[in-house]
């Protein structure tokens, strides 16, 4: 069974919500999406989220689809452009409802970005599923998955360094940032960032950035999606402690507005490690995002688009 959900009901909505907190509460990425769709900090024209479940009550699987904010300009075009797709499983329920579900519910004719997929359980069943119908190519990125202990992180910002260097203002990011944190940061189309899914972080949600005499050199954002991701500092600003005062700044603001903050960071990045391990952050898994593209790309007519698969990657 496949049914799609209407998230715009209050009491469906509630429903998932429940069933991601209590009984995958690891699964934060897809839980913090739906609880700001909830509280109406992202709506439907933001993301156009489809959510499917395997039974109206009993619900053992969901798998949501949705866009970054931004990228699809309309509703009837969103086979046009790369759907994300987020799934959470009871790991019982993984060899059945979860391949059901992949049949009935994924547009495996565009191109689809899995997000945060739990590596042991749903990883595999994905992979097997592609490679079994041979209908696309696909790439695996891993990530740790942090979680802070506010806790923790109360008691560490008692000695944590909070002092603004001399000549630099902290303040939360303006809407014209993005167009420097595309340029300067060396964000490229690959890696998953538009200027219109950072100026929506930028809009409604927790942000921070480091000025010297107006000019931005240094930023931290939370995503979309509630992640806690994109630090930099400019090379002619760094060693000041920037990126460890933005973190601290930016997690007491999230505190005010979600009750859990999380982030990713790849495996390799031994400073992301080390800065989160340093304000409280523990280690909740590894998680996959994988890239599909399909063999043969299905793309709708419009006059007002080209005929080509958009995306941000």
């Amino acid at each position: 069974m496949c049914i799609e959900v209407n998230i715009f009901n209050t009491d469906n909505l509630l429903t998932v919500l429940k069933f991601l907190r209590d009984q995958l509460p690891q699964s934060l990425l897809p839980c913090q999406l739906l609880t700001y769709v909830y509280s109406k900090i992202i709506t439907r024209e933001d993301i156009y989220p489809q959510i499917f479940v395997n039974h109206p009550t009993e619900i053992k699987c969901v798998i949501i689809l949705y866009s970054m904010p931004g990228l699809v300009p309309n509703w009837n075009l969103t086979q046009n452009y790369i759907r994300n797709v987020a799934i959470v499983c009871d790991k019982e329920y993984t060899k059945n409802v979860l391949v059901e579900m992949l049949i009935k519910c994924i547009p495996w004719n565009q191109k689809l970005m899995f997000c945060a997929i739990e590596q042991r359980n749903i990883t595999p069943i994905i992979e097997q599923f592609i490679e079994e119908k041979k209908i696309s190519n696909y790439e695996i990125w891993t990530y740790i998955q942090f979680q802070l202990d506010k806790n923790v992180f109360m008691e560490k910002l008692k000695i944590l360094s909070t002092t603004v260097p001399p000549g630099i203002e902290i303040r939360p990011l303006k809407s014209e940032d993005a167009y420097i944190i595309m340029e300067v940061g060396g964000y490229k189309s690959y890696d998953m960032y538009t200027i219109d899914q950072i100026q929506f972080s930028i809009k409604k949600l927790c942000t921070m950035g480091a000025y010297l005499d107006g000019k931005l050199i240094g930023w931290r954002l939370l995503l979309y999606d509630g992640s806690f991701d994109m630090v930099y500092t400019l090379p002619e600003a760094r060693r000041l402690g920037l990126a460890s005062l933005l973190s601290v700044l930016l997690t007491t603001e999230m505190l005010k507005m979600q009750e859990r903050v999380f982030g990713y960071t790849a495996l390799n990045n031994q400073k992301s490690v080390g800065l989160a391990a340093k304000m409280g952050f523990y280690e909740t898994g590894l998680y996959d995002w994988i890239v599909f593209e399909p063999n043969d790309i299905s793309v709708k007519e419009d006059q007002r688009h080209p005929q080509i698969l958009k995306s941000s990657i």
